[in-house]
């Protein structure tokens, strides 16, 4: 059995919401790769704006997507 990283926080609100990626592109207008950055957490900043955009589309509190 192959290591699996651990699951993001963002990746388990998506999961209880039933998105993926492609979902987020279109309801925040943020681009693919930046979203996959963020999802996979490898991304090491992020824009309030940005933050912001993810929260509305996820329906959600900054904490609930923020770290692992």
């Amino acid at each position: 059995m192959a290591n699996k990283k651990p699951m993001t926080k963002i990746q388990k609100v998506m999961e209880f919401r039933n998105l993926k990626a492609v979902d987020l592109v279109k309801s925040t207008g943020l681009l693919k790769g930046n979203i996959s950055l963020i999802i996979n957490g490898r991304q090491p900043n992020m824009l309030i704006s940005t933050l912001k955009k993810l929260c509305v589309a996820l329906r959600c509190k900054s904490v609930d997507i923020l770290g692992w």
